[in-house]
């Protein structure tokens, strides 16, 4: 039976000769002194990857600038290697930025822009693609020594539009070898498949047999023999056997031969075998669909937990759309179980995940082979969800640069400085005698400044991280609503730091902005509030004051409208006494006229002329 994907795919498995990658393993979070340390078996070293990672270092310690090339099949470890190498480059003080971009096939200079601008540091408010460009070349300039790692690159592009000069250190990552030779790599180091003793090793380790299980010894080397020499089908293929019974692995084994067509210039259908024995064996059907999902998402997409959530919730993939709290908790279960069989990797940004897209690709394949409607519409749900990217704006505002899922201090109010009052009267809205919205008076000239938070995160009560502004709101409504203190309790940690934070930003606005400047922020307020109440938290008590205040901003708007107003008034009222006083002239102009007509037929008549028409004939 066939699972390949075409031609496209056909050419990951272009074979090359065995060569490496053996034991140990290591794998990092995000580069740049975001780096874990913690190892994983997710990346398994041989003598050949220990060359090559030596031979690497010590071209970056060297002062010319270097172009480096990794090439190699799918799954085979280009971009674990590039980590490792930037990893341990930053704690051997080699460089003081390293940069590490996810390109992909189609790539998108605006997101690289961002994900550099997030390595850097830095926040882009530029609009246009070369201002953004400007501003990350001037940040990269101040610092000396750079590298930048370039990861899945499918075809030459100009780094310069993403505001990288070429005067830093690259390492590029693909398929293509040529490629590397096109952008100017002066070392090319090719990663190949495992050896037989060297897959067997890893294999080993990774399925966790030993000495005492030595009856798995002959299956596992002729499993070993299936997978070809791939990591990937390694790493994916040990985990699902690891701790199962003999019948298993001879079923496992049994269904891998049964799929293998003749060996050509590509390794075909064996692959796919390998890569879906790992998903049926998952005994969860949630943690299936959830894979399929994922692999509906553009290629190195950061796949966040909100966003899985948020399908899961739309689709009833969970079969509890009444139930929002057990859906969440089921998605979790879910991605931690993909995660733990290898079918999806942890990414460099928090509470998000990636497939491989080797893995990618197979999951499109036997989704739409087993269900082509279902996966048609999971990808029209993928796909609004990529394009109006909703669930970012709904949960949380973007990341800033230290990591934090959530900081209310990136809110950006619109300009206020050319909105002035005209109307004399004061307002005030309470919430519950607690949270009062500050006073103001509409005073006509006022410029409106709008309070912000501090930006500081603090700890709170040991659950998440909140601003520091938010702190005292917090306590005070914790203190009068203790069940609030039990929010975590079923939940994920980027649930808590939503919840509070967005708690901790209606409390802040409401306590700290005047009501003739709510009108600038009524839209954050509701917000905020929206958030809150798709959460389905218990916020009765907190209710009634923020719909007044949202439903007075309505009306404060129109009080904003008042000198506008007034202003027509006072010109339609200048037009108007202008246009009288024309008129006046106008009807003293006819009067006269008139009145010459009446003497001049008075004149007329005394001659006996009567009618005046005869002399026009």
């Amino acid at each position: 039976m066939g699972h390949f994907g075409g031609p496209k795919l056909m050419r990951f498995f272009r074979y090359k000769s065995s060569k490496s990658v053996g034991q140990t393993s290591t794998t990092t979070q995000s580069v740049i002194v975001r780096v874990s340390t913690e190892s994983s078996s997710d990346f398994l070293w041989s003598q050949s990857l220990k060359d090559i990672f030596d031979d690497i270092l010590n071209l970056l310690q060297e002062d010319n600038d270097h172009k480096i090339g990794l090439t190699g099949i799918g799954g085979c470890g280009k971009t674990a290697l590039a980590k490792q190498v930037a990893k341990t480059a930053m704690q051997m003080k080699l460089f003081d930025v390293v940069v590490f971009l996810y390109v992909s096939i189609s790539p998108d200079i605006r997101r690289l822009q961002g994900q550099t601008a997030d390595m850097l540091g830095l926040k882009l408010v530029e609009e246009d693609e070369a201002s953004r460009a400007e501003r990350i070349r001037q940040r990269i300039k101040y610092s000396e020594r750079v590298l930048v790692v370039v990861d899945d690159i499918w075809k030459q592009m100009n780094l310069e539009e993403i505001g990288i000069p070429y005067n830093v250190k690259f390492i590029f990552t693909s398929r293509a070898h040529d490629l590397c030779l096109s952008m100017g790599c002066q070392n090319i180091f090719q990663l190949n498949a495992f050896s037989e003793d060297e897959a067997w090793k890893s294999f080993k380790m990774l399925a966790g047999i030993n000495n005492a299980s030595t009856h798995l010894f002959h299956l596992g080397k002729e499993i070993v023999k299936e997978c070809k020499g791939l990591p990937l089908a390694i790493n994916v293929v040990a985990k699902a056997l690891r701790g199962k019974d003999i019948d298993e692995w001879k079923a496992v084994l049994q269904s891998m031969k049964a799929s293998n067509s003749p060996q050509e210039e590509y390794i075909k259908d064996d692959i796919y075998s390998t890569l879906k024995l790992s998903y049926s064996n998952l005994k969860s059907n949630q943690a299936k669909l959830l894979f399929l999902v994922c692999c509906l998402f553009p290629e190195d997409y950061q796949i966040h937990m909100r966003d899985l959530v948020n399908i899961a919730i739309r689709m009833d993939l969970c079969g509890s759309q009444d139930n929002n709290d057990r859906v969440k908790s089921m998605v979790q279960v879910s991605v931690n179980k993909l995660i733990d069989c290898c079918l999806l990797m942890p990414s460099d940004t928090r509470d998000c995940v990636r497939v491989h897209d080797l893995l990618r690709d197979f999951g499109q394949h036997i989704g739409y082979a087993e269900n082509p409607v279902t996966m048609a519409k999971y990808a029209d749900c993928v796909k609004e969800l990529v394009n109006n990217n909703k669930l970012h704006e709904d949960f949380e505002s973007d990341a800033d640069a230290d990591g934090n899922d959530f900081s209310p201090s990136d809110v950006q109010f619109q300009d206020r400085t050319s909105l002035h009052m005209t109307q004399t009267e004061s307002h005030t809205v309470v919430v519950e005698d607690h949270f009062p919205v500050a006073e103001g008076t509409l005073n006509p000239g006022e410029p409106i400044t709008i309070p912000k938070p501090s930006g500081n995160m603090v700890d709170f009560g040991g659950l998440c991280s909140v601003d520091e502004s938010f702190l005292p709101l917090l306590e005070e409504a914790c203190a009068r609503t203790p069940h609030l203190m039990k929010l975590h309790e079923g939940h994920s940690l980027i649930f808590w730091q939503c919840a509070f934070n967005c708690l901790g930003m209606v409390l802040f606005l409401m306590k700290n902005v005047t009501i003739k400047d709510m009108v600038q922020c009524v839209d954050e307020l509701q917000k905020y509030w929206e958030d809150l109440k798709f959460m389905k938290l218990d916020l009765e008590w907190l209710s009634p004051a923020v719909e007044r205040a949202l439903s007075s901003t309505i009306l404060l708007k129109e009080a904003y409208r008042i000198g506008d107003l007034q202003e027509q008034v006072n010109n339609w009222s200048a037009q108007a006494t202008k246009l009288r006083v024309e008129l006046s002239v106008l009807e003293d102009k006819v009067a006269a006229a008139q009145r010459e007509i009446v003497l001049i037929q008075d004149k007329l008549n005394n001659l006996g002329i009567s009618d005046v028409s005869n002399f026009f004939m």
